[in-house]
């Protein structure tokens, strides 16, 4: 069993680097280039919600079509972000948490034909995110014991918001 300060193989830092790339430039051409709109949001998630059961319906009707332009807007500017931040390691854990929550709506709500790739982002995005990839060649080793574990998976003096 590795010890709470080893660091990952260098295979995931290829796999960490590679899904932020993807991540930025997705991210890129969804916020820079009016690529994600609420009205392709809204167009994709009713399309398929006759078709889903309850949990990812009521998802779906009650918060993803709530406000879909603003959902737009999040997803688009997180993923670049979160993008950012596994390409240089900073954060990688929430970073990549949120990639593959971005990618579990896509194996859900998106077109058929994107599902295989959106669960091989889903699998990184959660190998990242639990196996501590930011800490070789990257931030998160040097932002390790100033913020709190749940971002860096080392226990810091700082409490669950950093106080």
């Amino acid at each position: 069993m590795a010890n709470a300060r080893s660091k990952p193989s260098g295979g995931l830092v290829l796999v960490r680097v590679t899904l932020g790339g993807l991540a930025t430039y997705s991210g890129w051409s969804w916020a820079a280039n009016g690529g994600l709109t609420g009205g392709q949001v809204s167009e994709t998630v009713r399309g398929h919600l006759s078709s889903l059961s309850n949990p990812f319906h009521f998802w779906g009707e009650t918060i993803l079509l709530y406000n879909p332009s603003a959902i737009a807007f999040l997803t688009s500017w997180l993923t670049l972000l979160a993008g950012v931040g596994l390409l240089v390691g900073a954060l990688t854990r929430p970073a990549a948490s949120f990639l593959a929550y971005v990618a579990l709506h896509l194996v859900v709500f998106g077109e058929p034909e994107l599902r295989p790739l959106a669960i091989l982002a889903l699998a990184a995005g959660l190998g990242c995110a639990l196996s501590r990839a930011g800490r070789r060649l990257g931030l998160d080793g040097a932002l390790d014991g100033n913020l709190p574990s749940w971002m860096t998976w080392v226990r810091s003096e700082a409490g669950f918001l950093g106080k």
